[in-house]
């Protein structure tokens, strides 16, 4: 039985995910390869800084439903400007961080890939702390959401040298839900 490490590995083995250039390309190839089919972006939620229940609306954001041997690929858009990123749901067995995790993905078109950001090579943030990280913890991902929303300085910590801003709304996509084996199966075959 495979579990989210051996998911997280085979992405991050994956030449043609590790070679995405340009932020959109992020959710349209990852979820390609975990799913094996183009997802859509149909249903979207969006937050709002002025929510009134800014920390609901996250918690809801980053709630996952699935059991212990299951995982998503969510689709984050935050805006103006824009930028996509992909948070991966999964289910640690091990301590430290044991239950539920999360690994973030993404690139920023004409500065890093997704490579580049894995590896936290300049322009991308470090690796660790706001960088990428294997496992982010839901207080961890909840902490991020919330500073893109209300800290100027976000945009700098967490995805790296591309100025800053404060996000005016995030918008997301949750994909189904599906077996760990059945992604990790289907991202091992994904080469297109």
């Amino acid at each position: 039985m495979s579990t989210g490490e051996h998911l997280i590995d085979e992405i991050l083995k994956n030449d043609k995910l590790m070679s995405i250039d340009n932020c959109p390309g992020v959710p349209v190839n990852i979820g390609l390869a975990v799913y094996g089919s183009v997802q859509d972006d149909k249903g979207g939620v969006v937050i709002e800084p002025t929510d009134k229940d800014l920390s609901s609306a996250i918690n809801k954001a980053i709630g996952f439903s699935g059991a212990n041997s299951e995982t998503s690929v969510w689709h984050f858009q935050i805006g103006k400007p824009t930028h996509h990123f992909v948070v991966i749901p999964w289910y640690r067995h091990s301590t430290p961080d044991y239950g539920q995790v999360y690994t973030v993905f993404m690139a920023w078109e004409n500065a890093y890939t997704v490579q580049q950001y894995v590896n936290g090579s300049d322009p991308a943030p470090d690796i660790g702390g706001t960088g990428f990280k294997h496992v982010w913890t839901v207080s961890e991902l909840n902490k991020m959401l919330t500073d893109l929303m209300t800290k100027d300085s976000a945009w700098e910590d967490y995805f790296g040298q591309v100025g800053q801003s404060r996000a005016s709304k995030l918008e997301y996509w949750k994909y189904k839900t599906m077996s760990i084996d059945k992604a990790v199966s289907n991202v091992t075959a994904f080469s297109d």
